[in-house]
């Protein structure tokens, strides 16, 4: 058992005054079997008038769609650090919560005025258990066979099909559960030795086939080829975006991905293929969608400003004190590559 303190921020910075702004923020972790949550809070903070030469008026009437917490972050020139005090940010009333289709927490943002910059915080505590990524569904919100649904970013193209060739995955309607299993974790091993680990080569619009082609992605990627490789087979399986503590003290690059499959007779059972590993306690579940864009920290548009903003994420997980034999037990330290 682990409990994870967790520090996530976001900003995002305008050349100019935006006029309004619209956000899903989905930065709450999910009440889900061997997680519980122990603490959390999600506010804004809002800038609201040109501050420095930086920002310079006038206001357009042209909508940008808001770039996602998932992509790289650009880093403002004039950044001074996420934990520093931002002078002139003025904090907004409390976010309105619901839960969507999936059962993820939501918050809305919905600021209608003249602001240069946004701030997102989300902060608290949540503890894992080793039965985190072996469960059945309390209850189960929609049947397993709605997790067959392909997306155009998990549709099983020619790319997939010829991947899905290669593989000796013929015999899984016969197969038992334990059979299932080890072949799910070859799968997930094929994934990460087919696609390197890359930011930079995709992007948040990239789909399981163009990720395969380019032979390079980060772990949003991975998560949809091994989601449309699995559903191609007739095994139920959904995009986890959440949390990962790569087993030090300090800075993460913000939200990582990952992937349930469902098995019969054992239920969900979760897969890593960016780190090509099975997922431990070390693992923080924050949202479930058929792909990235049921499942995105931040999605939304904007009214006016330049079309381009400046986005800034900090993520910051520690283990509390009391969990750190936990952790040595169950190896929560992830080997390899830690994706954003």
């Amino acid at each position: 058992m682990m409990r994870l303190r967790i520090r996530h921020v976001t900003t995002y910075d305008y050349a100019s005054p935006v006029a309004a702004t619209t956000q899903l923020v989905r930065m709450t972790p999910r009440v889900d079997p061997g997680q519980r949550v122990l603490e959390w809070n999600v506010r804004l903070e809002v800038l609201p008038s040109p501050s420095r030469s930086l920002h310079q008026p006038p206001v357009s009437d042209e909508i940008w769609p808001s770039r996602a917490m998932s992509d790289p972050p650009t880093i403002p020139r004039n950044h001074r650090g996420m934990d520093e005090a931002h002078l002139g940010y003025a904090s907004a009333p409390d976010l309105t919560a619901n839960d969507d289709g999936y059962g993820n927490r939501t918050h809305l943002v919905a600021i209608v005025g003249p602001h240069v910059g946004t701030r997102l915080v989300a902060t608290g505590v949540v503890e894992t258990s080793a039965l985190h990524h072996v469960f059945q569904d309390r209850p189960p919100s929609l049947p397993t066979s709605f997790w067959l649904r392909p997306t155009p970013h998990t549709r099983a193209g020619p790319e997939v099909a010829q991947f899905v060739r290669e593989g000796v995955f013929g015999s899984w309607a016969t197969a038992g559960p334990e059979s299932h299993e080890k072949r799910l974790v070859e799968l997930m091993h094929r994934v990460r030795e087919r696609v390197d680990f890359r930011v930079g080569a995709t992007d948040v619009l990239t789909t399981a086939d163009e990720s395969l082609r380019k032979g390079a992605g980060v772990c949003q990627d991975h998560a949809h080829i091994m989601i449309a490789v699995a559903r191609s087979l007739g095994i139920p399986a959904r995009y986890i975006s959440g949390y990962l503590w790569p087993g030090h003290q300090g800075l993460t690059q913000a939200s990582h991905a990952w992937v349930d499959a469902y098995v019969p007779g054992l239920g969900w059972l979760s897969f890593d293929p960016a780190n090509a590993c099975r997922p431990t306690s070390s693992y923080v579940r924050v949202a479930v969608g058929l792909d990235y864009f049921d499942a995105p920290p931040v999605r939304g548009v904007r009214r006016g400003g330049p079309r381009k903003e400046e986005l800034g994420v900090s993520v910051v997980i520690s283990p509390e004190p009391r969990a750190w034999g936990a952790a040595a037990v169950e190896g929560g330290v992830v080997a390899g590559p830690v994706p954003h």
